[in-house]
């Protein structure tokens, strides 16, 4: 939409001078430039400089915008000259600028103002602006008289829109380079810690983490700006995740985040860091952004990630980012166990993760909702499913055992895994990994203990009965098992993994089967759990298979333990 204000100001103009046609001026009597010093003065108390140049072709027409800042050097409140400003391009021609509604009227002794001018022109062909200027017009005499207050020179600052690329070599950074914006405050240091693609109900993401750095010695706010992507033929505008205003004390540190709409097989190739800029005129306001950085992207982004985790080492703590919200430090969290599960004919297979967490403080503490995820080494990412949990608090001192499942393609070999430990709550609804290893899944012992930790079985002996029914043609068997159960220092939800015991025939009919809770108030102590089926005649050659059972959002899933002939 055409910006209707155009008009006002070329109708100002026409009727304070015959020289004026639609905001387009002559040159004014040149007046010696400022040299090209960061110090320009708009008056002996008014410092200026220029924070932002627009020069963007719309389909409205080509849209010329300036925000500068002024700044009282006096120790008297001064009012903002009421000076027209207006832009130079190449070609000699001049526009005016209006004013926004916004902008200050005074300045207090010691302060910095900004001050906003927007102006749209009915012109398609691209041209650059050279300068921006600062003019005491007196419309009250014929012909008016103009003086030219002050001149700066911006051919390098003009910015053409959101698919504009950035060529300046200060202006662009590497993804390990930390920066400030220009523009924005100094205090303020950012560096890129992670970049994630993930799928939202509105189709896929990049996430973009952001550590903030208060290097300054006064508490700062950071500031408002945008995170644009940029592939090798679109550029995507993001979008800060965070909502809430936030404030850092002098050194403290605090992670942003950024979500980047993307198409699914459209790549990132950099990003474009932009500041925000308003302008507001006839009630309607007016945004735009002006580029200031970008960021080249790693190429093997999206296994950086992959490459920079740690290999797990077992029985140890793993080790979280020390910034994050989520997991207290006195919480420690264990990988116990990572294992495949099969789903039968389905065609998929589960990975089971097993975590153990010890609340090391003196106070109870609610069990952590963290997310996880296993990543591949070719990059597929497989979401994790928690196990329904009853209970909700970790007890001082005592390890307290909880499962993931991830549903896997069935040709996964879980050789090369990544399993990142995902925060679902501080970057809401997106997850933000807090940590990384490097693991892979775990072969069974080759002993004669079953593991289904926390718990350990072994069958030192197992039996048939069998009672053939007079008149009928069917017997009745029942297979009696001795079992040892044991249980490492650990406790588990009632909703935990079950032990299936399955007896079949010598051509793999499935005769009978059962499952046996090892947690809860039914759980299976030691002694002889038994599994009872019928058969229509006397088998004598029988296979009893021991599974671990798991549910996932799929359905069952089970891991054999021990297979047994009869």
């Amino acid at each position: 939409m055409r910006i209707k204000w155009t008009r006002h100001i070329a109708t100002a103009v026409l009727s304070t001078s015959l020289l004026a046609l639609t905001g387009v001026y002559v040159n004014a009597d040149e007046a010696p430039a400022v040299p090209a010093s960061p110090n320009y003065h708009l008056t002996d108390a008014i410092k200026a400089e220029v924070k932002s140049v627009l020069n963007e072709q719309t389909p409205n027409g080509t849209r010329l915008g300036a925000v500068v800042r002024l700044y009282n050097q006096g120790s008297r409140i001064t009012a903002v000259p009421e000076d027209e400003v207006r832009v130079r391009t190449d070609d000699g021609v001049e526009y005016a600028l209006r004013p926004s509604t916004a902008n200050a009227k005074a300045i207090m002794p010691k302060e910095k103002v900004e001050l906003s001018y927007l102006a749209v022109v009915d012109r398609e062909d691209p041209f650059t602006l050279s300068k921006l200027s600062w003019l005491d017009v007196d419309p009250y005499v014929y012909p008016r008289t103009e003086k030219l207050d002050l001149s700066i020179p911006i051919p390098s600052m003009e910015w053409h829109g959101d698919s504009a690329d950035i060529s300046n070599p200060s202006s662009i950074k590497t993804w390990e380079q930390s920066f400030t914006i220009p523009g924005l405050s100094n205090a303020i240091q950012y560096k890129p810690i992670n970049i994630l693609k993930q799928n939202t109900p509105q189709g896929p993401a990049s996430v973009l983490t952001l550590l903030a750095e208060n290097k300054g010695t006064t508490q700062q706010s950071i500031p408002d700006f945008r995170i644009d992507g940029k592939s090798a033929t679109k550029v995507y505008n993001g979008k800060k995740v965070e909502k809430d205003a936030i404030r850092l004390e002098a050194g403290e540190k605090q992670y942003i985040h950024f979500a980047i709409p993307t198409q699914d097989k459209d790549e990132l190739k950099s990003l474009n860091v932009l500041t925000l800029e308003s302008f507001t005129a006839d009630n309607q306001n007016v945004s735009y952004a002006i580029g200031r950085l970008n960021i080249l992207l790693p190429d093997n982004a999206a296994n950086l990630m992959f490459n920079q985790a740690e290999i797990y080492k077992k029985d140890t703590p793993i080790s979280f980012d020390p910034l994050n919200k989520l997991i207290p430090a006195n919480v420690n969290v264990l990988l116990e166990e990572l294992q495949m599960h099969g789903s039968g004919k389905d065609g998929y297979k589960a990975v089971v993760a097993k975590f153990k967490l010890l609340n090391n403080s003196d106070q109870p503490k609610p069990i952590p909702n963290f997310s996880a995820e296993l990543t591949n080494s070719s990059g597929y990412g497989y979401s994790g499913t928690r196990q329904s949990l009853g209970l909700q608090t970790l007890i001082p001192g005592i390890n307290y055992v909880i499962y993931y499942t991830f549903v896997v393609p069935g040709s996964e070999s879980g050789e090369q895994l990544m399993l990142k430990i995902l925060d679902g709550v501080s970057a809401a609804p997106f997850n933000i990994p807090i940590a990384a290893i490097r693991t892979q899944i775990q072969s069974s012992p080759a002993d004669d203990d079953l593991v289904f930790y926390p718990f350990h079985v072994k069958v030192n002996d197992f039996n048939i009965a069998r009672t053939y029914t007079m008149g009928t043609p069917s017997y009745s068997n029942k297979l009696t098992m001795d079992m040892t159960i044991s249980q490492d220092k650990a406790i588990v939800d009632p909703n935990f993994s079950k032990m299936r015991v399955e007896v079949s025939d010598k051509e793999g009919k499935l005769l009978g089967s059962q499952a046996f809770s090892l947690a809860g108030d039914n759980r299976l102590g030691t002694g002889d759990p038994a599994v009872t089926f019928s058969s229509d005649q006397l088998v004598t050659a029988l296979t009893v298979k021991i599974y671990e059972t798991i549910d996932t959002p799929y359905g069952e899933a089970k891991r054999l333990l021990k297979t047994m002939q009869y």
